[in-house]
């Protein structure tokens, strides 16, 4: 089993996707195989893969749904697409989106598809933190779906259902580190939760 860093390639053609990872394996990387969209967002978030490569024409889940939210799930992942002459508008698409870059189907030259992977894996991207959280009233456990402030602490949220007006738990800044899902951006870029998380209360 190889130790090096792990790819994930999702690619419908078995012929180019068993292609892709034997050279890849060869080379030591550790890869992992997906015939789909769906296929391959179930195994990104079971192996968090360090590196995704993905076809933009796919059944069940086109490339497009795949990049949109693997980056919405891991923000600053590495993600190439392959994309035929005649993808090229969903090529761009796909960049916008945050794909790093776009490389053409077939992979004729797999020695240069290897040093792409390669260099897109030496880039320093700063760490991009959530801001989505489902905060859960602890008073009638209602949840939602909440859209985090990246600038500031939230220190007070009334709930939707119940009308209960919720504060942060002692040692918490922000009521996202307290009833969240997931804690507010400067405690998830390292931050301590209290008052030097961000600006403290």
């Amino acid at each position: 089993m190889n130790e090096g860093p792990a790819i994930l390639i999702i690619e419908d053609d078995p012929f180019l996707r068993f292609t892709l990872a034997a050279y890849l394996e060869d080379s030591g990387f550790t890869c992992l195989q997906a015939s789909d969209g769906e296929a391959g967002l179930e195994a990104f978030a079971a192996h968090h893969p360090d590196l995704v490569v993905t076809d933009l024409r796919m059944p069940k889940l086109d490339g497009l749904e795949v990049v949109a939210r693997l980056l919405r799930e891991a923000p600053g992942l590495p993600v190439i697409v392959l994309s035929r002459a005649s993808d090229e508008t969903t090529a761009k698409q796909a960049l916008a989106l945050g794909a790093r870059a776009c490389l053409s189907k077939p992979v004729p030259d797999l020695g240069g598809f290897e040093k792409a992977l390669r260099a897109m894996l030496q880039q320093e991207v700063p760490r991009m933190p959530r801001i989505d959280s489902v905060i859960t009233c602890p008073e009638c456990g209602f949840s939602k779906a909440e859209v985090m402030p990246t600038d500031a602490c939230q220190w007070f949220y009334v709930c939707p259902n119940c009308h209960a007006k919720l504060r942060p738990k002692e040692g918490d800044c922000c009521v996202f580190c307290s009833y969240g899902s997931v804690p507010c951006p400067p405690v998830q870029l390292g931050g301590k939760a209290g008052k030097s998380c961000c600006g403290g209360r």
